[in-house]
């Protein structure tokens, strides 16, 4: 969906968009040369980075990735209001006692500011950022508009 965002606010008609299911088949293709270029999860590229494979032109993020310093943003090189970044959250079902959210929260930030936890997150292409749920809860609300029109551009649909 980011290559259909992106093609549309450059007005680009191509490149084909060529749909993988999933990042691994999306980096073989790129490192075996059958795609030119690949937009994916820094988690998911960072093994392709490392590994020589896959060169980083720029990240989606508004801001340039801790782990990836050298690499500029879209933003800086040509969308001004480019910012489509995945993310990952902890989530547990709805109904779960309060009390327990409490804890399980606490312990996931307490574990996200140790320093070796914190330093292998980076090195995975994460970006370690803790919070209270309800900061989260409103972090999902605002994406997904953002991603609502990710869907809508890129005609995605739910079969």
């Amino acid at each position: 969906m980011a290559m259909e965002v992106l093609k549309s606010r450059l007005n680009l008609p191509g490149p084909e968009h060529v749909p993988f299911r999933g990042a691994g088949p999306s980096l073989q293709a790129l490192a075996g040369g059958q795609v030119e270029f690949a937009i994916e999860s820094i988690t998911s590229a960072a093994a392709s980075i490392a590994g020589g494979t896959a060169r980083p032109l720029a990240v989606t993020t508004a801001r340039r990735w801790p782990g990836l310093p050298e690499v500029g943003t879209v933003q800086e090189g040509s969308l001004a209001d480019f910012d489509l970044a995945s993310w990952t959250a902890f989530v547990v079902p709805v109904g779960v006692p309060a009390g327990a959210v409490t804890r399980l929260n606490g312990a996931t930030n307490e574990a996200l500011i140790r320093p070796e936890i914190r330093a292998r997150l980076l090195e995975l292409g994460a970006d370690p950022v803790g919070g209270t749920p309800e900061a989260l809860d409103r972090h999902i609300r605002s994406q997904r508009g953002v991603w609502r029109e990710a869907v809508r551009i890129s005609g995605a649909r739910a079969d």
